[in-house]
């Protein structure tokens, strides 16, 4: 009995103690410990333990946004409050508890900000780290729940879905790179572009690419894609511009959609792909809409998507009410 009750204990208590060494994978520990008391009855754990299980499950599923596991840590330390009477702590826990689980529920990207700052900001007063671990976790924590966020997804589907001007996006791809830290970045929009709207140098996974980027709002089908392949073909064939002539290394062709690549013509789309890379060597990637968005929520860049979107967005009702 006492392994069965003790063990998980300890071995989340464990891995909790690492971080302190390993604040790198602050997050990947945390899960782990929780994932020590997986099968563990409740019943048989002491107001300690059950405590300190029902924080721990309980910041690994914030990091999750699970409701549910978070709404079950919170019933477990209410009800061993109720049981065993209250002790220190357990105010921070429960307020912790109940702000993870209102950002689950939250709706209102303005709002998801404050919330992730006071949780990160509660997390060094929750009575289970060593040393400095809640500094590792708040800021892993903190950097995960941005990009995240659920009502951050929502808004950002929002607005890509009505956008209807390229040279947003434009922007948005020019601004996110830059706050990367690209090397170079330009648009190159206009008569002269030959199928290159942006066109980015940075590094990725190491290696210096040079990336150009054809933009197109909406879904594309049979109609457009005359075009836009015509466009892609000449992003490879002209001249690259004086920057982008110096770049010896990879090079990319990306298409970003606002929407998507519509079924009837997806066939034909990869087979393009597909023989220019085999006949030409051309490497061509499609960012529709939802890759876009996690390039920018995993880049950590959505305040920069939310200022260009936003600036868009309050342009284009100005314009309205002027007409009107």
């Amino acid at each position: 009995m006492n392994q069965t009750v003790w063990a998980p204990h300890y071995g989340a208590r464990s891995k909790i103690a690492n971080i302190h060494e390993n604040p790198d994978n602050a997050m990947k520990l945390i899960q782990q410990a929780a994932n020590c008391f997986n099968g563990v009855e409740m019943g048989w754990l002491a107001s300690s333990q059950r405590r300190y299980r029902a924080l721990v499950v309980g910041i690994a599923a914030t990091a999750r946004f699970d409701e549910s596991a978070l709404s079950s840590a919170l019933d477990d330390l209410k009800s061993t409050i109720q049981l065993g009477g209250h002790d220190a702590g357990d105010d921070k826990m429960q307020e912790y508890l109940e702000l993870a689980l209102t950002l689950c529920k939250q709706k209102d990207v303005a709002k998801v900000q404050r919330l992730v700052n006071r949780i990160a900001g509660l997390l060094d007063a929750l009575p289970i780290w060593h040393e400095r671990g809640s500094t590792a976790v708040a800021n892993q924590l903190g950097a995960t729940l941005m990009r995240h966020a659920p009502a951050q997804r929502e808004w950002l589907y929002s607005k890509l879905s009505v956008l209807r001007e390229e040279k947003v996006l434009h922007r948005l791809i020019l601004e996110v790179y830059q706050s990367l830290g690209a090397e170079y970045a330009q648009v190159l929009h206009g008569a002269f572009e030959n199928g290159k709207d942006v066109v980015v140098r940075c590094v990725a996974g190491g290696v210096h690419e040079l990336r150009m980027f054809q933009v197109k709002c909406g879904n594309i089908g049979a109609a457009e894609w005359p075009g836009v392949k015509d466009q892609l073909e000449r992003m490879f064939e002209a001249p690259r511009t004086p920057h982008a002539s110096e770049h010896s290394g990879p090079v990319v062709g990306v298409l970003v959609l606002s929407g998507h690549v519509k079924p009837s013509i997806f066939e034909a789309v990869e087979g393009w792909r597909a023989s220019r890379r085999a006949n030409l060597g051309w490497r061509c990637e499609v960012m529709h809409m939802n890759e876009l968005v996690n390039w920018i929520l995993n880049s950590g860049c959505f305040e920069v998507a939310q200022r260009c979107l936003a600036e868009h967005v309050d342009a284009t009702t100005r314009r309205r009410g002027v007409k009107s």
